[in-house]
């Protein structure tokens, strides 16, 4: 079974190449937008008045031992999060109050089939301390607990001032559990007999040693190690002095630290600075230091800002649609008609022109196909109407045309070739060089086509000969002193044998007689090896050390064909005969101990 390749066109190409620049650019905002996420967490988590509460209350008493600092901040971790603490300028600690040393422990579980919360009553059987255990020692798990147990009315209580359950002023009733047998995860931390068991989902947790809950703000389950948040904050305390932090305004300080898996916020606040009426004359000096806990800080900013900005990529997905489409549809329209004109040419159909609309590579390259499909027109015609007009040359020009056209479809499919390639081409450096190699094949082209022409011109008397007497000596002298470099490159030596001879001739014609000749003596002569120029009273010579031409090459060389030479037309020798038959001379070749000879007579 044949195999489907799989190609990409340059509407595809450039639709993944401006893709991943946009996934770049939008990954950058990403970073950039999740970062200032971050930062709006981290500040929101900041209260001022709190701080601007302490700060008054000290300032009125001026004492770091003042009740109603700590009184305030029990009051206010009634029903905030978070913790403080109270700090000489020594950096002891004189209160510090946590708003999980305030609640009661709970445990909430959820019922899915009814989307129903369940409080446990977890206040006997040390409870507390064995899920505080388990939670501490799995923090990233997903809590499942097995149950069973009576089920009563409950409500919520917390702890007030007098260390006494207060309990919740709200009209919800809630369904509460006096657990006989409780397993979260398989593990089982209460195992007294009960009938009826039934799974659940922890949903939420809180002691003064832990918190967790499921399905939290931040999309995913939060846990937060109370124990570990305040040795991180008394840490950061014995460290005041040294740590830089940022300054928010002329009192208030503030740092962040990561923590386990979540981000503490320390904000430091100095105690005698001068924020209310009353002014500080005792000279006592300290801080008040409050901290907070943000779990999963990254994961939180992330998901509040895909929330707020997914649009952005819908759009940008669209727009990078619809661009690759009018890009590629700006270079594929004049790419497909250069790719159609050109195998039109390469089938020798001259007749479709390109209108030139724009001035760029492509532009440039529809001017070139233009000039050498009128080149080639104008050429293939010239040489129809001389085969017309000269019998005697027929023979001749129907070879030329079926070299010549063999010749040409080379170049012509590479142009072909290279103008498709130039349709998936998916950056201007490629472009640029397959328009370089189109443009060369064009010139290719135009050398062979001008070359034919002169050719026929010579063959069919169209060029008047200037003649007049000049030494041959000399022009051949001219000529070898041309080939200087190639001579040297192959380490050829030249042998002159000179004999006075003025020629009557037209010199430029004859000089390039003795150029095709010498041309064809260095290619074909081997490093090292000897070419002789011989100047008789009648006779020229070029006579060349190298292979033997066979008969049939001997009667054929003269004629117009395509040389194997990839550098050369194969036009030289068919020239030489040209001119050399308009002067009336009469030429040959043949072949010599050493190698092969040409010669002319006069």
């Amino acid at each position: 079974m044949k195999k489907t390749k799989w190609s990409f066109g340059l509407v595809q190409r450039t639709f993944f190449l401006m893709l991943f620049v946009f996934i770049i650019i939008l990954g950058l905002m990403s970073l950039q937008g999740i970062t200032e996420y971050k930062e709006r967490l981290i500040s929101s988590t900041y209260d001022a008045s709190l701080t601007s509460g302490i700060q008054s209350i000290y300032q009125t008493e001026y004492s770091l031992d003042n009740k109603n600092m700590t009184t305030y901040l029990k009051n206010y971790y009634l029903t905030n999060e978070g913790m403080s603490a109270i700090v000489d300028s020594d950096n002891n600690i004189k209160s510090f109050v946590s708003s999980a040393s305030l609640h009661v422990s709970q445990l909430w579980i959820l019922d899915e089939n009814k989307s129903q919360e369940i409080m446990v009553d977890i206040s006997e059987n040390n409870l507390v301390k064995k899920i505080n255990e388990y939670m501490i020692a799995h923090p990233d798990e997903n809590y499942e607990v097995v149950i069973g147990g009576a089920q009563s009315k409950k409500k919520q209580y917390y702890i007030n001032n007098d260390k006494q359950e207060v309990e919740y002023y709200t009209s919800m009733d809630t369904t509460g559990i006096h657990p006989a047998y409780l397993a979260i995860n398989g593990k089982v931390l209460l195992n007294n007999s009960h009938k009826s068991l039934k799974k659940y989902k922890v949903s939420w947790y809180m002691s003064e040693r832990c918190f967790y809950e499921r399905n939290g703000a931040s999309g995913g389950r939060e846990f937060t190690d109370y124990k570990k948040l305040k040795k991180a904050l008394e840490k950061q305390i014995k460290k005041i002095d040294s740590i830089e932090y940022a300054r928010g305004s002329d009192y208030v300080h503030s740092k962040s630290i990561n923590v386990g898996d979540g981000t503490m916020t320390i904000v430091l606040s100095e105690l005698n600075q001068e924020i209310s009426s009353v002014s500080n004359t005792s000279g006592v000096k300290g801080y008040f230091v409050s901290a907070s806990f943000i779990p999963k800080l990254t994961k939180r900013a992330a998901v509040n800002y895909f929330e707020h900005s997914w649009y952005i990529y819908i759009i940008v997905l669209w727009l990078n649609v619809v661009i690759s489409i009018v890009i590629s549809h700006m270079i594929t329209k004049p790419l497909r008609h250069v790719s159609e004109v050109t195998s039109e040419i390469a089938k020798n159909d001259f007749s479709e022109k390109f209108l030139i609309t724009r001035h760029d590579e492509i532009g440039q390259l529809e001017n070139n196909i233009n000039i050498m499909s009128t080149n080639l027109d104008n050429t293939i015609n010239q040489l129809t109407e001389q085969l017309e007009h000269v019998q005697r040359l027929e023979h001749t020009r129907k070879q030329f045309i079926a070299n010549f056209t063999h010749e040409i479809k080379t170049p012509l499919g590479i142009i072909a070739g290279y103008s498709e390639l130039l349709e998936d081409a998916t950056s201007q450096e490629s472009r640029e060089k397959y328009i370089s190699i189109i443009n060369e094949q064009i010139e290719r082209i135009n050398g062979i086509v001008l070359t034919m022409l002169e050719l026929s011109r010579l063959e069919s008397g169209k060029i008047e000969l200037n003649n007049y007497y000049v030494s041959l000596s000399e022009l051949v002298e001219e000529v070898i002193d041309d080939f200087e470099y190639e001579l040297e490159k192959k380490q050829l030596h030249v042998v002159k044998e000179y004999e006075v001879v003025d020629l009557d001739c037209d010199p430029i014609q004859i000089e390039r007689v003795i150029n095709n000749l010498t041309s064809n003596a260095i290619k074909h002569t081997e490093e090292h090896g000897i070419i002789t120029y011989r100047i008789m009273k009648h006779r020229f010579e070029i006579e060349n050390e190298g292979h033997h031409l066979s008969q049939e090459e001997m009667e054929s060389i003269w004629e117009a064909y395509i040389s194997k030479d990839q550098g050369g037309t194969g036009l030289g020798l068919p020239i030489v005969k040209a001119i050399l038959e308009r002067h009336g001379y009469h030429f040959g070749v043949e072949n010599t101990e050493k190698g092969v000879l040409f010669y002319f007579e006069y």
